[in-house]
């Protein structure tokens, strides 16, 4: 019997996986400051297709923090907010969080994937 359910959550962990390797990639070279527009309008791209990708499956902790790290990635690009090296390690914890919960999720959809302390740390900067 064919399972949408199922299908679509083992389409978002394919794409997010993807996006959680891409995420990496583009705030090392956000961080590096070659073509620093480029990779901030992409890095928002992606972070949107994960934010949205999570709601479809009803993953409201991966949700919350994706859409504060739009946020702030918008008041980057905007220039309210500034890269530091505290900035670059934030958006990595923030990738590194959503890789842990794409482990937890493979075991069961209903793991929890909230983190409030690390929300808020996003949200204070945004």
């Amino acid at each position: 019997m064919y399972d949408m359910e199922e299908e679509l959550v083992v389409n978002f962990l394919a794409e997010a996986e993807e996006s959680v390797i891409e995420t990496e990639r583009l705030i090392m070279a956000l961080e590096s400051g070659k073509n620093k527009a480029a990779a901030l309008t992409e890095l928002f791209r992606v972070m949107h297709n994960l934010k949205g990708s999570a709601a479809a499956v009803g993953l409201s902790g991966l949700v919350q923090i994706a859409h504060a790290e739009e946020s702030l990635l918008s008041k980057l690009s905007a220039g309210t907010v500034s890269l530091t090296p505290g900035l670059v390690t934030l958006l990595l914890r923030c990738n590194d969080h959503f890789s842990v919960c794409l482990a937890k999720i493979r075991i069961s959809i209903d793991a929890d994937t909230s983190h409030p302390a690390l929300l808020s740390e996003v949200e204070s900067l945004r």
